[in-house]
């Protein structure tokens, strides 16, 4: 009998869908939805506290979402939500 030889396209489909119930289970568990927990893994990888702007092209997901995340997190006080010192018109998120 031959080996059968998995496709890699077939393997990363398994591994990614593996990987989303993994990060599914993680963030239940501290009352997150899927969007919250990678906005929060986004806002701690940046280092600096970005703009809305800014995770808006860092995640590739829509403004609205994104400012709707946000102001949830900003509820549970996960995240603070300040006026940038250099330009007013901008506010950085935080995370607390």
């Amino acid at each position: 009998m031959l080996p059968t030889q998995e496709y890699p396209g077939l393997l990363i489909a398994i591994a990614r869908r593996r990987i989303k119930q993994a990060v599914l289970a993680r963030a239940a568990q501290h009352g997150l939805s899927p969007q919250q927990f990678w906005i929060l893994v986004g806002l701690h990888e940046r280092g600096a506290p970005p703009s809305q702007g800014d995770l808006v092209e860092r995640m590739h997901i829509d403004a609205p979402t994104v400012s709707r995340v946000i102001a949830t997190l900003a509820r549970r006080r996960l995240v603070r939500i300040a006026q940038d010192a250099q330009d007013r018109r901008r506010a950085r998120v935080h995370l607390t």
